[in-house]
Parts: structure tokens; C-alpha cells; sequence
């Protein structure tokens, strides 16, 4: 059965860093989603996934892309331009929030894999139930790289349960240094009931499974997407 396509017009562009855009994006009907979802922009015969950045309740979603100089589908999309239409799918997938979230939540990502965790964050702040601690480990390789970084600096200092990690592995600067492995096995060790959430880079991902495993957390208590 051939997909459902919609029509999505690009209402803003924002520039986020030298080589990501975020777009938001319109439809005749406001697209239902949950935040961890994704969806699919299709061009050209060309089909990529990007997950939704915005929480739900909007009658718009944000899109965190990155420019890939040598990709089939981002030259193009770096050249649109707000008014521009462009063909999507509906919202899909199961990266999703517990239903009660109660021992506290690690989120690790890369790059742009904070696309899907800024909608989760920002819905579980918006939740009429209690909040769990949050961590946000968040791994780049510059400090130009970080994505809304003053907006997790200025989250960290107003909300008491979230706890906000920058590192970097290519850059010097005053905050911390390397990879993000180190800083969420310290947050590990000192809660053995965590439920951890990692998104991003493929290597990072594979090296996280590993080494939750070998720190002792089951299956059931990290959930994973990746891209390359």
C-alpha cells in the first residue's frame, strides 16, 4: 500500500550552527505525534527520517537538520526557502517516553540526536504529573557545534531536576572534555534504577549499549536510535 505524502510548507528557518538548520513546518492539519516520533521527507525519490524537536500540542513541528555537502537530499533542502512545500510522511515510530517516568531519566546524545529528547524535555516540564530527575549528557566536537546550548544552561539554572552535561571531544574550552561515556557512568553509579535514552551518532550508540550492559543495567532500562 503506498504512503500517505503530505504537504508540509516551511513557515520559518533558523540557523542553529554553521551546518544545521532548524525548520518548522505546516500541514492543512496539524500532524498528531508524540515526542521521540519522526518523520519522513521525501524528495527527489529520496527518502531520510528526521525526528520532531517540538513538543506535541502544536500546530507546527520543528526539524533539526544537518547539511551533508555531499548527500542526496540536504543541498537541496539548505536551498528552500520559507513558503516552500515539500512532501512528508506522517508521524512514526516507538522511540517514546515512559508512561510514568518515576526513577529518572539519562538522556546521551550527539549532535543532532537532541532533536528528539528537546520534545521529550520539553514535554515532561509541561506534564501535569511530578518530574524525575533529568540528565542530558550532549556530545560534540566544537563549541560552535552545541545546539541550543544557552537554552539547556539557562533550563539547568531555573529547573532544579535537570541536569545539564556539554562535552566536548575536539575542542578546548572551561566545560568538559572528551567523550560522553565517562560522565553518564558517573551519573549511573549513583542510580541503579535510571531509564537511559541515547540517540546519535552510530559509534557512540554501540559504545553505550556496552558499556550500560557491563555497568550492570538490563535491557528493559535503555532504549536506542541511531544514524550514521
Amino acid at each position: 500500500m503506498k504512503e500517505k505524502l503530505l504537504k508540509a510548507t516551511i513557515e520559518n528557518i533558523k540557523s542553529l550552527s554553521p551546518r544545521v538548520l532548524e525548520f518548522s513546518l505546516s500541514t492543512k492539519f496539524p500532524i498528531p505525534f508524540e515526542s521521540g516520533q519522526f518523520i519522513v521527507i521525501h524528495h527527489k525519490g529520496i527518502e531520510r527520517s528526521y525526528s520532531i524537536s517540538n513538543q506535541p500540542g502544536n500546530d507546527f513541528i520543528e526539524l533539526i537538520v544537518s547539511l551533508n555537502k555531499e548527500g542526496q537530499l540536504t543541498p537541496d533542502l539548505f536551498s528552500k526557502k520559507v513558503g516552500d512545500v515539500i512532501d512528508i510522511s506522517e508521524a512514526k515510530g516507538s522511540f517514546l517516553l515512559p508512561d510514568t517516568p518515576q526513577n529518572g531519566i539519562c538522556f546521551i546524545c550527539t549532535g543532532t540526536g537532541i532533536g528528539p529528547f528537546k520534545s521529550m524535555i520539553e514535554t515532561m516540564l509541561n506534564s501535569s504529573s511530578s518530574m524525575p530527575a533529568i540528565h542530558l549528557v550532549f556530545g560534540n566536537r566544537t563549541e560552535e557545534d552545541i545546539l541550543y546550548h544557552e537554552y539547556w544552561k539557562d533550563l539547568e539554572a531555573k529547573q532544579k531536576d535537570f541536569h545539564y552535561y556539554p562535552v566536548l571531544s575536539q575542542s578546548s574550552w572551561e566545560g568538559l572534555q572528551g567523550y560522553v561515556h565517562p560522565i553518564y557512568s558517573d551519573i549511573a553509579q549513583t542510580n541503579p534504577d535510571l531509564l537511559f535514552y541515547v540517540c546519535g551518532w552510530k559509534n557512540m550508540c554501540v559504545e553505550t549499549r556496552q558499556q550500560l550492559k557491563a555497568l550492570g543495567f538490563s535491557r528493559r532500562q535503555y532504549k536506542f536510535e541511531q544514524y550514521d
